[in-house]
């Protein structure tokens, strides 16, 4: 075994050791317990409905604002990571791509308020879609794992992201109230402003919020492995001078050069009453400079930089919806429509080539959503909506030369010409309980209709065996779920759910050169739904002062879409390079268990802590044997400990990651070892444990303070299958002001 730093406890032993403290001194807890995660508190993301967290056979996770705000995170994905709930991966300072049970990106579907957020190009590798999302505006995020197609359709196969942004409430009288944040961290000299104003009334309510995040180049830890020294150092970066590129050495090679960017975030919502039914609208934008893609930057090819030039730019998301939902007696009705217009634009030019490759795709998605409710009876309800979602595509690409200025068109990333997609579904479900037998369920069914269809330009057609792409399908799902209380406070939870992916446009139309002269990724007319079947098994101990839960899964994946060689090579931007295609050419299984505790003991004292176990594996068609499974993070989680009182608190935590050794990597996919960039030269990700320290102070009515040191021991490490190390030693400083 390899001796890592900060790694003296193994990992599960100092978590069961946790444990066995809170079960242990949980009884002396003297005071109230409203840090002790309620099961019995509403949550959305299960059922599309409010219900009590205690009545779901499902795992569900809550982040509410204040949790998040005790970490002070720079993103919305870093408060995820910082939660030890769920994992994340990095390929840039701006990204975040969330995984739950070993299902990342495209897999995992985003809701914001209500409103589906995947669109048709949402690609299977690493997102960053998560961190347009403004995190000041953010009351809570819920996560639901396992499959949740039977009340969301396609992409809930690893789980649901549900985000609820701040909502003020309606008062008797008039009020208006500014508010303003502002925040600090050092590791990448990063700062964030933000200012907003609510003004509420007896039947309207509004809420508009500003954010100017500005992120500087990140700097690395400076405590190495000591059997990986130095790992991830910048020592050098490209620069381009009078047209000409050169190799600029790094002095200081902890700071990652090119990894910085800028980013503006708006907010304006309200709700109004009209004659018992309650309106409300949502407008939001996110815009952001030219994000650099950190892994490909820092590539280096025969002794130089890979690229000269490689970011996202710009990454703009606008969305606007409307929602009405009307409160009966014993029904309840809601209806949902929003807008989306997405913008991305890919700019890459490699180190000494004159020509910078620009690929453009703008994406404009409609979804209308209606649910409606009925109470059966005082132990039982039935629910039932329909959905529609349209996508449309417009992909250009084009080859400038900086050196004559020239601009000719060039590939686009996806198909070129008529793209669009169309989804039409319904649900229906039933819960209830029956008292006598102490027995809960849910079920649910839901039925999708989908179609995609896409043309390609003469330009295009030369790389691909047909012009145009144009498939329908239908896609089945269903859940089960049952709840049967042991004891007044122990219950026992089982699950089982079928969900499904649709192939979307980047899954189908690709065609992307993901490694230069080694892989090149054209369109399939031929993809089905992937397909996923999962168990679950777990139970929940919670009393007043002391929560604990245990739980365990397995999930059987069918239809899975993979990279599949199509057996020849085409010369594409001036390499010869092997072609391959998305195609559902293999099966696998994802397996795991997860344990969280929380407990008060002492007085004013509470711990909590969580670890996550995930396996997975798969075949491609025709073999008979399993390899890993890309995706699947190591074992992880977090322990803390707080100290509250009013007005005041201080927490310390640890977050921590198990080793990834390379016999549990893939051999394709994100986490390919080939791409040293996404573990070490060693071919693994050591186990890595960080220690946070954090306090808030409710300096007075109107200002509230948190100051916090993440990463005390300055661990220089690299979250699996990320492009880019973590911060070192960071100080955080946050300042919030009620006018």
């Amino acid at each position: 075994m390899r001796n890592m730093c900060c790694s003296s406890i193994p990992l599960p032993k100092s978590i069961l050791l946790g444990i066995g403290l809170f079960m242990v001194q949980w009884t002396q807890a003297q005071t109230d317990s409203s840090e002790i995660e309620s099961f019995d508190e509403v949550i959305i993301s299960a059922q599309r409905q409010p219900v009590s967290r205690s009545s779901m056979a499902r795992q569900v996770e809550i982040l509410s604002s204040k949790k998040m705000a005790a970490s002070q995170p720079a993103t919305l994905a870093d408060a995820v990571q910082l939660s030890g709930k769920a994992f994340i991966q990095k390929s840039q300072l701006g990204g975040g791509s969330v995984v739950l049970r070993g299902f990342e990106a495209s897999r995992i579907l985003l809701v914001v308020d209500g409103v589906r957020m995947n669109n048709a190009v949402y690609r299977a590798g690493h997102l960053q879609d998560i961190v347009t999302l403004d995190q000041f505006s953010v009351d809570r995020v819920e996560m639901l794992f396992g499959g949740g197609s039977s009340m969301y359709g396609s992409d809930a196969l690893g789980g649901v992201i549900y985000v609820k942004t701040k909502s003020p409430s309606f008062t008797d009288s008039l009020e208006i109230k500014p508010f303003a944040h502002f925040r600090f961290s050092s590791a990448g000299n990063n700062t964030a402003v933000n200012a907003g104003l609510t003004v509420t009334h007896a039947k309207s309510a509004f809420i508009f919020n500003a954010t100017l995040s500005e992120y500087g180049d990140l700097q690395m830890g400076s405590t190495d492995f000591s059997d990986v020294p130095n790992f991830g150092y910048r020592y050098q970066y490209a620069a381009t001078k009078n047209g000409r590129d050169t190799v600029i050495q790094n002095n200081r090679p902890r700071k990652q050069i090119g990894s910085g960017y800028q980013q503006m975030d708006y907010m304006f919502k309200g709700t109004f009453l009209t004659r018992g039914i309650k309106h409300g609208f949502n407008t939001n934008m996110s815009l952001s400079s030219g994000i650099p893609r950190y892994d490909r930057l820092s590539n280096v090819t025969n002794g130089v930089p890979t690229f000269a030039e490689w970011e996202y730019a710009p990454q703009n998301r606008f969305w606007i919806s409307y929602f009405a939902e009307k409160q009966g007696e014993k029904n309840y009705q809601k209806l949902v429509g929003a807008f989306q217009k997405t913008n991305v634009s890919r700019i890459n030019r490699r180190f000494n080539n004159p020509t910078r490759q620009i690929t453009n795709d703008k994406v404009n998605m409609y979804t209308l959503n209606y649910d409606f409710r009925h109470q059966l009876s005082k132990a039982s309800q039935w629910q039932t909506g329909a959905e529609l979602v349209l996508n449309t595509v417009n992909s250009k690409g084009y080859a400038d030369n900086i050196a004559t200025l020239e601009k000719q068109r060039s590939n686009a990333r996806y198909a070129d010409s008529s793209v669009y997609t169309a989804a039409a579904s319904v649900y229906a479900g039933i819960s209830g309980h029956f008292p006598k037998a102490r027995l809960r369920y849910n079920s649910a069914f839901r039925l999708t209709a989908y179609q995609l269809s896409a043309g390609f330009s003469q330009y295009a057609q030369k790389f691909l065996p047909e012009s145009t792409i144009d498939f329908f399908n239908f896609a089945p799902s269903a859940d089960l779920g049952l709840v049967y209380l042991i004891r007044k406070n122990w219950n026992l939870k089982a699950a089982a759910q079928s969900a499904f992916r649709n192939p979307n446009v980047d899954d189908a139309t690709k065609l992307f050169e993901s490694r230069p002269g080694i892989k090149l990724v054209v369109p399939n007319n031929a993809i089905e739904p992937e397909r996923t079947y999962t168990a679950e098994l777990s139970s929940n101990i919670s009393k007043k002062r002391f929560n604990f839960e245990i739980g365990a899964y397995s999930t059987a994946i069918r239809n899975l879409m993979v990279d599949q060689s199509r057996g020849d090579s085409l010369v594409f931007q001036g390499d010869t390079t092997p072609v391959f295609r998305i195609a559902n050419a293999a099966s696998g299984i994802i397996r795991g268990a997860y344990i969280s505790a929380q407990c008060q003991f002492l007085n004013h004292w509470y711990l909590d802590a969580s670890i996550t176990f995930t396996k997975g594996r798969f075949k491609a068609d025709g073999n008979s044997f399993f390899e890993p499974l890309d995706h699947i993070p190591p074992t992880f989680g977090r322990v803390g400990v707080k100290y509250k009182k009013k007005g005041f608190d201080i927490q310390a935590f640890v977050i921590f990651n198990g080793i990834k050794s390379n016999s549990e990597y893939s051999s394709s996919g994100e986490d390919n070892l080939d791409d040293t960039q996404f573990g070490t030269p060693s071919g693994f990700t050591p186990a890595w444990q960080t220690y946070h320290l954090s306090a808030h102070s409710s300096v007075s009515e109107n200002v509230d303070f948190w100051i916090g040191i993440d990463n005390i021991l300055d661990l220089n490490y690299r979250p699996f299958a990320s492009g880019i190390n973590a911060a070192g030693r960071n100080l955080s400083v946050t300042l919030r002001y009620t006018f």
